[in-house]
Parts: structure tokens; sequence; C-alpha cells
């Protein structure tokens, strides 16, 4: 009986070694600067896989009504330690796109994290990304071309 409690309390400890584990969750702080106007909105675009950056599905989203062209702190919560990337919109005509000119250039604010920029579209998400592995606070600028 002995060693059939032994074998089962090994086997108890065996598998739950390859149980999944509860992975740490850290909170990201993004501040925001050089924001435009008040006019409008933020889209902020957490994102989590190289694939998605920056015109494909967030992991996680948040929006931030203007009321002041003062620095914005976004907090994400809960988010599960890794390597993350962030892109923003100034979406100033409230239609949730980045609008752009006839030669395909940006007529509203954006930005990224790392104040990463691509010499002929968007920045990589390796240009973008952080970890986070304990909580992080992010801080970038707004960029608007044609002038501020």
């Amino acid at each position: 009986m002995k060693i059939l409690s032994t074998v089962i309390t090994a086997l108890l400890l065996f598998t739950s070694s390859f149980s999944p584990q509860p992975q740490d969750k850290v909170t990201i702080t993004v501040t925001i600067s050089n924001v435009r106007n008040s006019t409008g909105s933020l889209l902020v675009g957490l994102y989590n896989k190289d694939t998605d950056f920056p015109q494909g599905e967030p992991y996680m989203t948040q929006v931030v009504v203007l009321k002041s062209s003062s620095d914005k702190k976004i907090t994400f919560e809960g988010v599960p330690a890794g390597d993350y990337a962030i892109a923003v919109i100034h979406d100033e005509n409230g239609n949730e796109d980045m609008d752009t000119n006839e030669y395909g250039m940006p007529t509203e604010g954006f930005g990224f994290s790392n104040n990463a920029m691509g010499s002929d579209g968007p920045p990589s998400f390796n240009d973008a990304a952080f970890a986070a592995n304990k909580h992080a606070e992010i801080t970038f600028g707004m960029m608007y071309l044609g002038g501020y």
C-alpha cells in the first residue's frame, strides 16, 4: 500500500508540473504628448503580435475623448507580461479611421511607442516594441504631417 501511495503522489507531482501556470499580469501606463488640439478622440491600440501591428486587430484598445490638448495618460491593466507595441490615431473627425490625402499621406495625427517611425509607412512591431515583464511606463509624442 505504501508503494501505491508513493506512486500516486509522484504521478500527481509530475502531472501538476505540466499544468498551465497563471501568467504574471502587469499594468502598462502610456503618456501621449504633443496632441495638436482637443477635437475628436485618441484611438489607442495595444498590440502583442507583429502580424497585426499596426493595422490589424489590437490585443486591447482604449478610446480617449479629448477635452484638452494636454498630455494624456492611458492605463492598460491586467495585461499578461510580454512584448507589446502601441499605435495611436488622433481621430479628429470621429470616423474611427486614419484619414489620408490623395497621395496616401495621413491627414490626422499618429504615434507609436518608442517614437518609432517607418521609412515608407508605419514602423515594424520590433521598432515599436517594449518589454512589459513588470509594470511599464511608456511615453511618446503624436506626429502630424504637414506641420506641427
